[in-house]
């Protein structure tokens, strides 16, 4: 399981799901080994993209008191050429966590060329 903080803050008094889906997409990068990682791929003529996320929920706290802190919790299972992250936003208010958020999100590697699914080594997670 890699812990990811959330990292920005938001105007309205708790994240809009917009910002579930911004977070949860770091969180991927993030978990991948981030921008440069990726980049390596891409520069090698892979792509990683989404190709569906399934069981997305969440469920908008209510009344917020100061100090809240956000984090997303990413867990991968890979299969092929599928990435598959098991993602959830997590809640932290004194010392009681809840998951507001959580969402399967499947991507793929795709080489540029071909436009084909292909398997792919990502540096550092998949050989």
């Amino acid at each position: 399981v890699t812990v990811v903080p959330a990292r920005e803050e938001f105007a309205s008094p708790c994240p809009s799901v917009h910002d579930v889906l911004r977070w949860f997409e770091r969180s991927r990068s993030d978990y991948l080994g981030g921008p440069e990682a990726l980049q390596e791929v891409t520069d090698r003529g892979i792509l990683v993209v989404v190709a569906r996320i399934d069981d997305f929920e969440y469920l908008q706290p209510g009344n917020l008191k100061h100090g809240v802190r956000w984090e997303v919790r990413t867990v991968l299972h890979t299969s092929k050429a599928k990435l598959t992250f098991d993602e959830r936003l997590i809640m932290q208010m004194d010392a009681e966590e809840v998951a507001v958020a959580r969402a399967l999100v499947q991507c793929v590697c795709i080489d540029a060329t071909t436009r084909r699914i292909t398997k792919v080594s990502l540096p550092g997670l998949l050989q």
